[in-house]
């Protein structure tokens, strides 16, 4: 994952205890509040690297100005912090951008990473690109979501938020809209989770194939192009097909392929046993922590948890628009103003996140409750980079009641 080590002390463990009644938020009522306080004139019809300028006497304040001020100075925060905490040098070079972009007409290109609104912009992108768009302008953008929310979410969503796993049925999948078969789940998320718990011992087997994909990965991470949305490697290597295989996938479209991977082959032979005995199995948010941090450690961090620092690569790619998950409605709705789109398409969102820009929201906050100070600073540490260059809070009240 690359290494972290001189950003730990900055980020390092630190409990605060905050009334959540005074965080910082820009709600519908945040964001009229600083329309309100930016001096700004009309907009440009897209994002310019300078500020509005000031509105006649009398004159009321573009609806689109304060967001693009917002716009402007996410920009210029995550290229300092950027610059500052050098981030590029401390990644793999992967193709995940490219997996994860949505093109539209414009061309509009967004980095939708997963558990941060992508399943909502993807079903607009398809809308968008059925339109018709006369003169359009051309945009990049990126979906971020603050790092404690998106974990909650991944937990409700693949761990079914701690109910026994044989739940998952075809009555489950058809009311979340999942598309992923239970064995499927079984192999990248629950196998694994019950090998990093304790329950089910990681074999020889299991631990040489994980190393071996592992190895693959770094390789293809450093020699590899993108050609025709394929990643072909530049430089003639010693591994089997099997590894090489599994690095690619991984390169591609996430390290969990190296998981899913090992799992699937080490566990062949038991995978029938291990069903019947452990196929209703349920699993605590600090056991889903505790997964992450061992992945992590394994080299083979799941995409649906990964850093979106890492995932959209934005220290390298300078997206114009960052928006955040948390009022994701209003920010989308100047983008795509922006790029030309008309009033009709705008993106619909479930999540309970909405309102919070920078503090994680209260209806995730007791996920955390009563966790090893340990595993906190852990989660924060991997976390960190997140936090720092998309302007998210990573203090956690005590005062939960």
């Amino acid at each position: 994952m690359g290494s972290h080590g001189a950003g730990k002390g900055r980020l390092g463990f630190v409990v605060l205890v905050l009334a959540l009644a005074v965080a910082l938020h820009f709600s519908r009522s945040g964001l009229r509040a600083l329309k309100e306080q930016v001096a700004g004139g009309a907009a440009s019809p897209s994002l310019s690297t300078s500020s509005p300028g000031p509105a006649a006497a009398g004159e009321p304040l573009d609806p689109t100005a304060a967001l693009h001020q917002l716009f402007l100075e996410r920009r210029t925060h995550l290229r300092d912090r950027c610059r500052h905490l050098n981030v590029t040098d401390q990644l793999h070079k992967t193709a995940w951008p490219d997996y994860l972009t949505a093109k539209a007409p414009g061309p509009l290109l967004v980095c939708a990473p997963p558990k941060a609104g992508s399943t909502s912009w993807w079903a607009l992108n398809r809308r968008l690109s059925r339109g018709h768009v006369p003169n359009p302008r051309s945009a990049s953008a990126i979906l971020v979501r603050h790092p404690l929310s998106r974990l909650t979410s991944g937990y409700r969503d693949k761990f079914l938020d701690g109910a026994p796993v044989g739940v998952y049925d075809a009555a489950w999948r058809t009311r979340t809209g999942s598309r992923t078969s239970w064995l499927d789940r079984w192999h990248v998320f629950w196998l694994p989770a019950l090998i990093s718990s304790g329950r089910v011992a990681p074999t020889e087997e299991f631990l040489r194939l994980v190393r071996r994909d592992v190895q693959a990965f770094e390789f293809v991470s450093e020699n590899h192009v993108v050609q025709d949305d394929r990643v072909v490697v530049t430089k003639k290597h010693h591994f089997a097909e099997e590894g090489i295989s599994a690095g690619l996938s991984m390169v591609a479209k996430g390290r969990q392929f190296g998981l899913f991977d090992a799992t699937v082959v080490a566990y062949s032979s038991l995978n029938e046993s291990l069903v019947a005995k452990y196929g209703n199995s349920s699993f605590t948010f600090r056991e889903f922590l505790e997964f992450i941090v061992w992945s992590r450690d394994l080299g083979v961090l799941d995409g649906h948890w990964s850093p979106i620092a890492e995932l959209c690569a934005p220290c390298e790619k300078d997206y114009q628009y960052i928006l955040h998950l948390e009022t994701v409605e209003e920010e989308a709705g100047v983008l795509l103003r922006d790029v030309g789109y008309p009033e009709e398409f705008r993106i619909e969102t479930k999540h309970r996140t909405k309102g919070l820009t920078r503090t994680v929201h209260p209806d995730d906050l007791h996920y955390y409750k009563g966790l090893p100070k340990r595993l906190l600073k852990e989660i924060l540490h991997i976390y960190e980079f997140d936090f720092d260059i998309f302007g998210y809070n990573a203090h956690i009240t005590e005062d939960f009641d």
